[in-house]
């Protein structure tokens, strides 16, 4: 199934708008300028900023901050005239890296980066080191309590499909977002696409990203959710009434990738910039954004379980699903949307 005209238009406009405000960006850069594409959201941008700039003063960052397939479609859209102009790319579509990397994007440079100082990246990086792991997220069942009890919520993720949730649930939808993404072919990759018929009867709402779900719990609308932890636990520490729930069956944890493009003009820059990140401070600063860290000697962020709980569950990041998504990452979203949408 094709994509709504109203979604396209709306890639297309943050696609010129992005193009305008880039090719200004790029026609006053410097030799210490860094073009950094991410899906980080702007608290954790001003956080790597604000450390990133006492580090190293000399360097300049310019971000632009955008989804994962919005992300995606601005590389593809460069690649198509040949001119990748973006230094380094983050985002949490590991298999879009993967793609990547095989259609030669990625600069070897990335893979003299080194992570062996951090246990969990170890699960995450691909054979031949294109890409790196920055980070872990994780996808969790949350609630309004105004309007489901904790006694009366969800407790798997098995269970946001049963009769008694119909049209409580929402989530970002796997069209606009990459943890939507994750979460949901990993779901399928464990259970089969006959887990989207049973969301589809329970009239599961997939639309927008982490913050169009979290918007639906606050008010009511979909006092049930499939969302980020990070993005639930900034919620909690505001509002009394919503609450995050580390399904029984394990919750899903996903990497959040760096690479260097091959077309980089600024590479050592760059891996300056990937090397802080991955350093021991950059790490910490993961967790006052709630994000987990590589680093196993350090805690998991605020309210969270640790990050091995979720790599050694039900949904690990493991070969089965590597080799599922191998098979079906060209399917995918079409089959989503016939099943979901129809």
């Amino acid at each position: 199934m094709m994509l709504s005209m109203k979604y396209i238009k709306k890639l297309l406009s943050a696609t010129i708008l992005t193009l305008t405000l880039l090719t200004s960006a790029c026609s006053s850069e410097s030799e210490n300028t860094v073009l950094f594409y991410t899906a980080m959201p702007p608290t954790q941008i001003q956080a790597y900023e604000n450390a990133i700039k006492k580090k190293y003063p000399e360097l300049e960052i310019k971000w632009f901050q955008a989804g994962s397939e919005s992300i995606a479609t601005r590389i593809a859209m460069e690649l198509t005239s040949d001119k990748v102009m973006a230094d380094i790319v983050h985002t949490s579509d590991y298999f879009w890296f993967d793609k990547m990397s095989r259609a030669g994007l990625w600069d070897p440079a990335t893979t003299k980066i080194e992570t062996s100082h951090l246990e969990y990246a170890k699960g995450f990086t691909p054979p031949d080191h294109s890409f790196v792991p920055m980070s872990a997220s994780a996808m969790v069942l949350a609630i309004n309590k105004k309007f489901i009890t904790p006694e009366a919520a969800p407790q798997t993720f098995q269970d946001i499909a049963k009769p008694q949730y119909k049209n409580l649930v929402s989530s970002s939808s796997p069209l606009e977002s990459g943890t939507a993404y994750i979460f949901m072919t990993r779901m399928v990759a464990k259970y089969g696409y006959d887990y989207l018929k049973q969301l589809r009867d329970n009239e599961y709402m997939a639309a927008g990203g982490n913050s169009n779900t979290l918007s639906r719990l606050v008010s009511g609308e979909r006092p049930i959710g499939v969302i980020a932890f990070d993005t639930i636990q900034r919620e909690i520490r505001k509002s009394p009434d919503v609450m995050a729930i580390f399904p029984q069956d394990g919750f899903v944890a996903f990497p959040n990738i760096l690479a260097i493009t091959k077309q980089s003009k600024h590479k050592e820059n760059a891996k300056k910039v990937i090397d802080f990140i991955l350093s021991d401070e950059g790490q910490k600063l993961l967790l006052d954004q709630l994000f987990f860290t590589l680093d196993q000697d350090l805690p998991p962020p605020e309210g969270s379980k640790p990050l091995g709980d979720a790599l050694n569950g039900s949904y690990g990041f493991n070969a089965e699903y590597i080799d599922f998504m191998h098979k079906e990452e060209e399917h995918f979203k079409d089959k989503f949307s016939e099943i979901v949408f129809h």
